[in-house]
């Protein structure tokens, strides 16, 4: 039996042609996703983007949710701006 010994980065990231996988960090607002993904894509040098900053910038939203005091992305709309998704990219969902 054949054992794959490449890392799983390049396991990952050549599934989508890719040279590195996206970092996808989630959570409830305030708790420090967006200093975490800077630190961890500073760590590892990949390019960190924050999409809720995207998501408001370009009008990505569904609604403003005052409870949790953030927007909700629209997913579609977010989807059809994959073309700012590169191979590089890290990002952070607020």
């Amino acid at each position: 039996m054949d054992v794959d010994n490449s890392p799983a980065e390049n396991k990952m990231a050549s599934a989508w042609g890719r040279k590195r996988p996206n970092i996808l960090i989630t959570g409830t607002p305030g708790t420090g996703k967006t200093t975490t993904a800077a630190t961890v894509a500073n760590f590892l040098g990949f390019r960190h983007i924050c999409v809720g900053e995207l998501v408001v910038k370009n009008k990505l939203f569904t609604e403003y949710d005052a409870e949790f005091d953030t927007h909700v992305p629209d997913e579609d709309k977010v989807n059809a701006m994959r073309w700012l998704i590169e191979s590089e990219y890290f990002f952070c969902l607020l």
